[in-house]
């Protein structure tokens, strides 16, 4: 699954088996077995049944909408129909739902024709039936509708400048949702007066498993306001930055009740079901059980780690070495694990690279030469940041492959770790996975 990486060292064969093993567990079909059924027109979620229509629809957005919707159509013994976007490379072929596909992390032409399409689609539900929404991470910049006449540049350039200010996904989500025309509950507005069956069926990829940011809530309400968004936009000094155009929208409609997000009265008027099919501490808890097996004593730090990416790996890196020298907080041999979403704060700069390989930089500036110390960091989703692989491997030869190919004091300021992984041959390249469930770091103390 893990291929052409260095694994010189006992540590490192250890920690790519583990991860492997770690990965499958957390596939879709291990997921989602037991916890979505269906039978003669009734679904079970969990452990609470419901009567579906005959006539029922499904609906996604996000990285794992499309292996979803593939499991979904395998599930049901009736007819299916409906519309799919999804990552490049996501792409699953369906009976009769349709799949389409975009740019992702940052919007392209074909955001506005997918999304377009699927609204569309929707508009064609008949009264009284059942909708399904797959939902899961990704679905913000794969699934988009703008406000009034900002345009599609608009949108990737703000986009851009919001995933480089080093703001989280949901301070990032807040300004989308208010310049979006179906995020923040917009899309709900569809179906309007159909008193369809909603049913929201979720892989959560965010702090706290909030509904209204995963994906920027299409389908839920939304507690945050234009005043939220504009004071996030002053606080981090960006109003200068993003399009006038898109300011100068939301300045005007600070008091348009008609503009704002869905909130709670009238989220209450739909029959809407929420189901996490996973939440975002799933791959950490799965992970801990997996690995407290191997015989080594493992510890979550936290399944909700944030921050800045480089500074959370020296953090963590701190730790190893507090281990390694004194026993303590734990005693050596041990595993720490966490989970979550750190960030990168790019700024000027032009490299290339994600969080999960900027935390692992952070990690081995930290730990040096110090062997008896190897940390992974991936997305399980297969991609970092806007690159092709999961993540990175690192210890004391990363350390040591880094200096001897590198000015070093350049490459820890350089945001492009991407191209610095790939060259010392310590990325970590998985593949596009079905199952996102945000970020798992992994570290080994001996």
């Amino acid at each position: 699954m893990i291929e052409n990486i260095d694994k010189s060292t006992k540590q490192r064969e250890m920690m790519i088996d583990y991860t492997e093993e770690i990965l499958e567990s957390i596939s879709l079909e291990n997921i989602m077995k037991d916890k979505i059924k269906y039978s003669e027109g009734i679904l079970t979620l969990g452990e609470n049944k419901f009567k579906v229509s005959d006539k029922t629809y499904v609906f996604g957005f996000g990285k794992s909408s499309a292996a979803m919707a593939e499991k979904i159509e395998k599930l049901f013994d009736i007819h299916l129909e409906g519309l799919i976007i999804t990552k490049d490379g996501y792409e699953k072929n369906l009976k009769n739902i349709e799949i389409l596909s975009g740019a992702h992390p940052y919007p392209d032409e074909r955001t506005f024709q997918n999304s377009d399409k699927l609204i569309e689609k929707l508009k064609m539900v008949e009264k009284n039936s059942t909708v399904i929404f797959l939902i899961s991470g990704g679905g913000s910049a794969l699934f988009e509708k703008a406000e009034d006449d900002i345009s599609l540049e608009d949108l990737k350039i703000t986009n851009k400048i919001l995933l480089k200010s080093g703001l989280d996904i949901k301070n990032i989500n807040v300004i989308r949702k208010h310049i979006s025309g179906v995020k923040g509950g917009k899309l709900l507005k569809v179906l309007k007066n159909k008193n369809c069956q909603i049913f929201n069926l979720i892989i959560s990829d965010v702090e706290n498993n909030n509904l209204s940011t995963i994906a920027s809530g299409p389908t839920n309400y939304d507690e945050s306001t234009f005043y939220d968004a504009i004071k996030i936009i002053e606080e981090k000094n960006l109003k200068n930055m993003l399009p006038k155009k898109l300011v100068d929208f939301m300045y005007k409609n600070l008091e348009i009740k008609e503009k704002e997000t869905l909130k709670i009265e009238e989220f209450k008027k739909y029959k809407v079901k929420n189901f996490f099919i996973s939440k975002v501490e799933e791959a950490v808890i799965r992970a801990y059980n997996i690995l407290n097996k191997k015989g080594i004593k493992t510890h979550i730090l936290s399944t909700d780690l944030y921050g800045d990416s480089f500074e959370a790996g020296k953090f963590t890196g701190s730790i190893a070495l507090e281990i390694k020298k004194y026993d303590r907080p734990f005693r050596k041999p041990c595993i720490l694990i966490s989970g979550g979403e750190t960030t990168v704060n790019v700024e000027d700069s032009h490299g290339i690279g994600g969080p999960n390989k900027e935390f692992v930089l952070g990690f081995v500036d930290r730990i040096k030469t110090q062997k008896g110390i190897t940390q992974i960091a991936i997305d399980t989703d297969g991609t970092d940041g806007p690159c092709d692989s999961a993540g990175a491997i690192g210890d004391f030869k990363t350390y040591e492959k880094i200096r001897r190919n590198y000015e070093y004091n350049k490459v820890v300021n350089s945001k492009n770790t991407e191209e610095i992984f790939k060259k010392i041959n310590d990325l970590v390249i998985t593949g596009p996975k079905e199952s996102n469930l945000n970020d798992l770091r992994i570290t080994i103390i001996e």
